[in-house]
């Protein structure tokens, strides 16, 4: 049994700092819905705990944003750890300000809620965030806010990516035009996150 919980316990560590690499920087709720894939009272007590087990060993540091919540991210020590579970190379947020990370928000929660969907049909879902996208083939995903994929055997099928759109002007346009063509190239659908104005500017019904 002790073997087991020992299993168990580094399966959800994995799970969080793998989050954490992808998405910079995450709340307790969203690695809770990570790990558990949903929030419930029990997850949120045992994701609370292994999340003060991690700050306490160094593996992850966490700051209050202006939402009044704590977002957590890595430390060097978490990134030591969590290199040899992923195929990009992660940093820490020592040096990011998290004040703002709530406007981000909206796109996470999609992600997350899209690739627990994918889990729940038994299937062997990937999320990527921006944090992951950054770097991953030198930049090149870096107009879009996320990705969802599907493994089928020994490789990766993308089914949809993720942009976030704050304003209907030149650059969001472009952002648009951008991530639309990612997903062209990749097959597979977009999400677009913007408020109802922002969509009918660009035409997304």
């Amino acid at each position: 049994m002790g073997k087991i919980l020992l299993e168990r316990g580094n399966e959800i560590q994995k799970r969080i700092l793998v989050g954490l690499a992808s998405f910079d920087c995450l709340t307790m709720k969203q690695c809770t819905s990570l790990v558990y894939w949903e929030v419930t009272s029990s997850g949120l007590s045992s994701t609370q705990r292994k999340l003060k087990s991690m700050l306490s060993s160094g593996l992850i540091a966490r700051k209050k944003s202006g939402d009044n919540l704590f977002r957590y991210f890595l430390q060097t020590s978490g990134i030591r750890e969590v290199e040899p579970h992923i195929n990009f190379s992660p940093v820490t947020g020592n040096d990011r300000s998290y004040l703002n990370s709530s406007r981000n928000d909206k796109v996470i929660d999609r992600i997350i809620f899209d690739l627990n969907e994918i889990r729940k049909k038994s299937g062997d879902g990937i999320a990527l965030g921006r944090g992951a996208l950054r770097y991953i083939k030198d930049g090149k995903y870096s107009a879009v806010d996320g990705l969802l994929g599907v493994r089928e055997g020994d490789r990766t099928k993308t089914v949809k990516i993720y942009v976030k759109i704050d304003c209907p002007n030149l650059a969001g346009q472009k952002k648009y035009i951008d991530a639309t063509k990612i997903a062209h190239v990749l097959k597979s659908k977009i999400f677009v996150v913007a408020n109802k104005f922002t969509l009918q500017k660009l035409g997304i019904k």
